[in-house]
């Protein structure tokens, strides 16, 4: 299993790097969500919030205001997965701002699914 870890590790590392190169935000924007949903599977906070911080400048670079409150909600149910829990109400209200900021209630709604996935 660590072995095909590392292979989807390194393939979507190869994709990441293809959106940089090409200009495809959108392709890198989704290539970091893998990264760190790949390393939180992996038990890995440090990696996964190490992704999900790149996700979010790279969000706030490019004004993808929903990636960037999407990006926060993921920080925060790292931060509450690993027992953080004034990290995650404090990330939560970040995305709450960032998402009235883009004056969408759609967004700030979306940020509400919180649940763990199984």
């Amino acid at each position: 299993q660590t072995e095909n870890a590392t292979e989807a590790l390194t393939s979507i590392e190869e994709i990441r790097t293809l959106g940089q190169r090409s200009g495809d935000t959108a392709m890198e924007v989704k290539a970091w969500q893998t990264i760190s949903n790949l390393h939180l599977s992996a038990d890995d906070r440090a990696k996964a919030m190490d992704a999900i911080d790149e996700l979010l400048r790279l969000c706030r670079s490019a004004g993808n205001h929903r990636g960037e409150v999407n990006a926060l909600a993921a920080q925060a149910k790292v931060q509450r997965r690993w027992n953080d829990i004034d990290g995650s109400l404090r990330t939560l209200g970040e995305a709450r701002t960032a998402s009235q900021r883009a004056a969408d209630p759609s967004l700030e709604a979306s940020m509400l699914d919180l649940q763990p996935r199984s």
